[in-house]
């Protein structure tokens, strides 16, 4: 089967879309199948591809990737990193994936798979199946289009530009509508969690199936630090610093309680401003670039628990961040400000500990509880199991590829 996806976030970028792409075509290529990619000039998370230490990337070639793949790079626009400015970006990468797919008429992929975010994807995707006459298969990670009105998407974008009623009237009315027409053209959806694939199928969309986010399960030795008693807790989160992630309460939970120690490595719109916060908050927080291999390596060493931090948000109540599955496949133990379907995974799979989004008072008793208890934070099989069984990459593969064959029909 000749597959060809459209992405805005490939490696070798950083990130949860890129690990999630990185092991699912890699099972494609691995099965015999061909897999073609179109996706920017790798940049995420910066706003110039040249602040990522990359070899130079061509523009509308098709070059070999590491997995198997074939790779276009298209172009991308720099920005000011402001969501305007990061919508643009996304535009104009869906758009000229969507004219490159089109001229791709006399060897035509089998199927073509738009993965959201960019929001922009599924409609340029659309487009670009249809000139082609090939399926559609639209993969939208998060909660979208919910998050446009839980998230204030316009009011945010706009600064206030246009008066609330009208910015509400977008957000909770005209942009999902136009989002579910572009979600509706496809000839099947994925979703990476279960509870929003029940949303969607109550919304009269065409067929939903569920591919969870999947990590390689870590069958050696735990590799976190030991602990003694009256030794305090370390804590460590790895990933996206924004707003969606909330970690100013987080922040401000460790720094009332003492012996808590907190390690941010990543990268992020709210990186610095944290930074800052937690400077002024505390000597017990400390914020760290992205990084990867021996580097990241060490830090985790050092954790004696991951923090996967969602903000108090109603659609975030049907998001599995990815970054839990990684966390729990390197047999860590999870403190998980969490809610919804992402707390119950904990809970089924003993992972961690949980506390409520915007519930500043648990999460401080949480975080009380696990440094007074050397033990709490030690981790058994469990999790691992519950993996192997929900989570691995060969049934994520073989999930999208009998969806793929299905659409082919």
């Amino acid at each position: 089967m000749r597959i060809l996806l459209f992405t805005h976030y490939y490696e070798p970028e950083i990130g949860a879309p890129q690990r999630r792409w990185r092991g699912l075509v890699r099972e494609f290529v691995a099965r015999g199948h061909t897999v073609g990619v179109c996706a920017p000039i790798a940049h995420y998370p910066h706003r110039r591809a040249d602040s990522l230490a990359v070899e130079h990337q061509p523009v509308w070639r098709w070059i070999d990737g590491n997995q198997g793949e074939r790779i276009l790079r298209v172009p991308y626009v720099r920005t000011s990193g402001t969501l305007p400015g990061q919508l643009i970006d996304q535009s104009v990468s869906s758009a000229t994936s969507a004219f490159a797919a089109m001229a791709m008429r006399r060897s035509r992929p089998d199927v073509l798979i738009s993965t959201t975010p960019g929001l922009p994807m599924p409609f340029l995707a659309s487009l670009a199946a249809s000139a082609l006459q090939v399926p559609h298969v639209a993969e939208i990670r998060d909660a979208w289009p919910d998050l446009i009105a839980d998230s204030s998407l316009v009011s945010r974008a706009l600064g206030g530009w246009l008066p609330q009623d009208a910015a509400q009237w977008l957000e909770s009315r005209a942009l999902p509508a136009v989002f579910h027409r572009a979600l509706r053209s496809a000839d099947a959806l994925v979703t990476t969690t279960e509870s929003f694939a029940a949303e969607l199928r109550g919304r009269n969309m065409p067929p939903v199936s569920v591919v969870r986010n999947t990590s390689d399960v870590n069958s050696s030795a735990p590799r976190t630090a030991r602990r003694s008693a009256g030794g305090g807790l370390h804590m460590l989160y790895v990933g996206t610093v924004g707003r969606s992630q909330d970690l100013e309460s987080v922040i401000r939970a460790v720094a009332d309680v003492d012996g808590v120690r907190l390690r941010v490595v990543g990268a992020g719109v709210q990186w610095e401003e944290l930074r800052d916060l937690a400077s002024d908050l505390t000597d017990r927080v400390e914020f760290f670039p992205q990084m990867t291999g021996a580097a990241l390596e060490s830090q985790w060493a050092w954790a004696h628990t991951g923090l996967v931090s969602l903000a108090d948000v109603p659609s975030f109540e049907r998001t599995v961040p990815s970054k839990l599955v990684s966390v729990m496949a390197r047999r860590v133990h999870v403190t998980g400000v969490l809610a919804g379907e992402a707390a119950q995974m904990i809970r089924a799979s003993h992972g961690g500990s949980v506390s409520r989004p915007g519930d500043t008072h648990e999460l401080r008793r949480v975080l009380t509880s696990l440094r007074n208890d050397p033990n709490s934070t030690a981790v058994d099989e469990r999790p691992l199991a519950w993996l192997r069984d929900h989570a691995s990459p060969r049934a994520a593969a073989d999930t999208y590829l009998a969806l793929l064959e299905e659409v082919r029909r």
